[in-house]
């Protein structure tokens, strides 16, 4: 039997890369890979936390972006249960202040403060299951390192 790519437990199921939730529509030809549920479920919320954030940040200028806020985020966020994703989000609004090469204020712009750790929990999730998918390996003993000098502002 496969075994999980995150933690090599027997994998009982098939884990997306990336997840099917940062698409409006699924393709076709998405990566499938061995995963143990326990993995499986274990990064749901990181997941849609840093697929909403993501579509906030590129709503105005990406069509994709619109299109996934205004379908599967705007329901995501009215979930019964997720009121702490709608609460968290309110809580790190900011404004993007943008200044021109004059440096005379243009516009205040919304944003999001991106939680550094849950973003890049997702990141190297992705990263790792494209390794495996694209060496066909394990990462038995591999300890990805060089993603741990990444880090954010949490």
């Amino acid at each position: 039997m496969a075994e999980c790519y995150l933690c090599n437990a027997e994998a009982n199921t098939r884990e997306h890369v990336p997840s099917r939730g940062f698409f409006d529509t699924v393709p076709g030809n998405i990566i499938t890979i061995p995963a143990c549920a326990n993995c499986n479920a274990s990064f749901a919320k990181d997941e849609e936390y840093f697929r909403t954030v993501v579509a906030a940040q590129c709503f105005a200028v990406c069509p994709a972006a619109r299109k996934l806020w205004k379908g599967q985020v705007v329901r995501s966020l009215w979930r019964v249960g997720y009121e702490g994703l709608r609460k968290r989000l309110v809580r790190h609004l900011i404004t993007i202040e943008i200044w021109n090469e004059q440096k005379q204020h243009v516009v205040d712009l919304p944003g999001v403060a991106v939680e550094g750790g849950r973003a890049a929990r997702v990141v190297r999730k992705i990263i790792r299951g494209l390794y495996c998918c694209n060496t066909k390996s394990e990462t038995r003993g591999q300890r990805f390192d060089y993603l741990s000098r990444w880090r954010c502002k949490t």
